[in-house]
């Protein structure tokens, strides 16, 4: 649950950035727009790729490399210098970020039986509000 929260914090941190960034790079609103917009065209297929993948490899192993690539995109985030670097490493950032609720969701599977599952999901994702909350305080 705790990667959740910090998978949710890690996406939405950008929005603290976003003004300085838009500033710095003249991008307007719908540039901007465009950008953030790549992070769902990488985060939706790996939502799969993720269910996948942790089937195969065990959620463990991807839970660890996605939290991995999410880190070293998130750090990428600094050496964007025009509307295609960011666009592409908020593509590539949504790849890390997808796998998370389906490896989570089979991590719980595992742990959890059948009649307490549901209320184990509902709490895990009740903790990626907390990530966002992270950027309030």
């Amino acid at each position: 649950m705790l990667s959740l929260g910090l998978n949710y914090g890690d996406r939405s941190a950008i929005a603290v950035g976003a003004p300085y960034i838009m500033k710095e790079f003249h991008f307007d609103t719908v540039t901007w727009g465009i950008i953030l917009g790549a992070f769902s065209f990488g985060y939706a297929p790996f939502c799969f790729v993720g269910g996948w993948t942790s089937d195969k490899f065990g959620p463990r192993k991807i839970m660890a490399l996605a939290c991995v690539w999410w880190s070293i995109l998130t750090a990428l985030t600094v050496v964007g210098f025009n509307f295609l670097t960011f666009f592409l490493q908020r593509l590539l950032f949504g790849f890390g970020e997808g796998p998370q609720g389906s490896v989570t969701t089979k991590t719980l599977g595992s742990w959890f039986p059948q009649r307490e599952l549901g209320s184990a999901i509902g709490i895990a994702n009740a903790s990626t509000a907390l990530g966002a909350l992270s950027q309030h305080l």
